[in-house]
C-alpha cells in the first residue's frame, strides 16, 4: 500500500513538472508571436496560470513569494475562458463583464480563506462550491459557444479544431472542474491529485501542438467591400455570390446559412465557403453578410424621407433579429451608433 502510494506521488510529481515545462513554453512563445492579438496575451497569462495550478498542492501557505502563483492559479479558469473567447470569436474585445471573472474568482478564494481563519468551516466549504460551480459554468459557457458558431465560421482549419476544442478540450476541462467541486480538498487524495495532474498535463500537451498551428487557424482579415469586388470579378462563381448579395439582396432574409446561400448560388457548400474566406476576405458568415445589411441600414439612415422610421424596424427590415446584434455590428463598422449616425447625416 506504501509503495501504491508512492508510485503515485512520483507519476504525480512527473506530471506535474513536464507539464508546467510545456504551459510556460506555451507563455513564452505567444507572449513573444503573438503580444499584439489578445489571443497572444491570453494564451501567455493562461500558460502561467496553468504552470501555477501544477504546483499549488504544493504550496502551504501564504508568504510574498507565493502570491503570484496563488493568483495565478485560482484565476486560471477564468483565463482559459478567455483565451476561448479569442480564439474563436473575431474582433473579440473583453469588456467589464469579461474582466470581471478573473476578480469574481480570486474574491471568493479570499473571502474562502477570511471566512476558515475566523474557525467558519462550513462557510468556507460553501464558498469553495461556488467558486468550483463557476469554474464549471465558465468552461461549460465557453464549449457551448465555440460549438453553436461552428457554422458561421469560414476558416475550415479552424472549424474543425473546433470540434477538437469541445471534445478533448472540453473533457479534459470537465475533468479537472468536477473533481473540485466534488472534493472539498482534493489535495489530500493522492489519487485524485493525480487525476487532475494527468488531465492538466493532456491538455498542456495538446495546446502545445496546437500553438505551431495558430497560423492556419486564422483566415485573411476582412476586405472591404470594394475588395471583396474586384475579387469576384476575376472568379465566375465569387461573382455569382456576390451578385445574390448585392442585386437579390439575399441578405435581407433573417437567418440566411452558408448552406442556404451555397443551395441559391448553385455551389457545394465547402465551395461556398472557401470563396468567402479566401477569395472575398472574410472569417465569419455572419461579418459577411453585415457588410451589406450595414450598408443598407446606413443608406435608410440617410434617407430624410424615412427619418420617422424607427431603427427597430429598419434593423429587422435588413435583415437582423434583433436591435442589440444590430447596434454592435453598425458600430463596429461605422464607429457610430444608429442613432448618432443618423443624427449626424441630418446635421450634414
Amino acid at each position: 500500500m506504501i509503495l501504491d502510494q508512492s508510485l503515485l506521488v512520483i507519476a504525480d510529481t512527473g506530471l506535474r513538472f513536464s507539464g508546467m515545462t510545456m504551459l510556460l513554453l506555451i507563455a513564452l512563445l505567444l507572449g513573444v508571436r503573438m503580444s499584439a492579438t489578445w489571443v497572444g496575451r491570453f494564451g501567455a497569462l493562461t500558460g502561467l496560470g496553468g504552470a501555477a495550478y501544477l504546483i499549488c498542492p504544493f504550496i502551504d501557505g501564504l508568504v510574498w513569494y507565493t502570491v503570484p502563483v496563488t493568483i495565478f492559479c485560482v484565476i486560471n479558469p477564468a483565463l482559459l475562458w478567455l483565451l476561448g473567447r479569442s480564439l474563436f470569436e473575431d474582433d473579440f474585445s473583453p469588456g467589464l463583464f469579461e474582466w470581471s471573472m478573473p476578480a469574481v474568482l480570486f474574491g471568493l478564494y479570499v473571502l474562502r480563506l477570511l471566512v476558515a481563519g475566523v474557525g467558519d468551516g462550513e462557510v468556507a466549504t460553501v464558498f469553495q462550491a461556488i467558486h468550483g460551480v463557476i469554474q464549471l459554468s465558465l468552461a461549460l459557457h465557453l464549449l457551448w459557444r465555440v460549438w453553436r458558431d461552428r457554422q458561421n465560421d469560414l476558416v475550415e482549419a479552424r472549424r474543425q479544431f473546433r470540434q477538437k476544442f469541445v471534445t478533448l478540450g472540453g473533457g479534459l476541462l470537465l475533468i479537472i472542474a468536477v473533481v473540485e467541486i466534488v472534493v472539498v480538498e482534493p489535495d489530500d487524495v493522492a489519487w485524485l491529485l493525480l487525476l487532475q495532474a494527468a488531465a492538466v498535463w493532456a491538455l498542456a500537451l495538446w495546446l502545445c501542438v496546437t500553438v505551431f498551428q495558430l497560423g492556419n487557424l486564422f483566415g485573411p482579415v476582412a476586405a472591404d467591400k470594394k475588395a471583396a469586388d474586384t475579387a469576384a470579378d476575376t472568379d465566375p462563381d465569387a461573382q455569382r455570390i456576390v451578385s445574390l448579395l448585392q442585386t437579390d439582396k439575399l441578405y435581407l432574409q433573417e437567418g440566411l446559412t452558408v448552406g442556404g446561400l451555397a443551395e441559391r448560388a448553385g455551389l457545394p457548400e465547402y465551395r461556398t465557403r472557401d470563396i468567402i474566406n479566401r477569395t472575398l476576405g472574410y472569417r465569419n458568415f455572419s461579418d459577411f453578410l453585415n457588410g451589406y445589411r450595414i450598408e443598407d441600414a446606413a443608406e435608410r439612415l440617410r434617407n430624410t424621407e424615412m427619418r420617422r422610421l424607427p431603427i427597430l424596424t429598419i434593423a429587422l427590415d435588413v435583415g437582423f433579429g434583433s436591435i442589440g446584434p444590430f447596434n454592435r455590428a453598425f458600430k463596429a463598422r461605422l464607429g457610430l451608433t444608429p442613432s448618432e449616425y443618423r443624427r449626424q447625416a441630418s446635421s450634414a
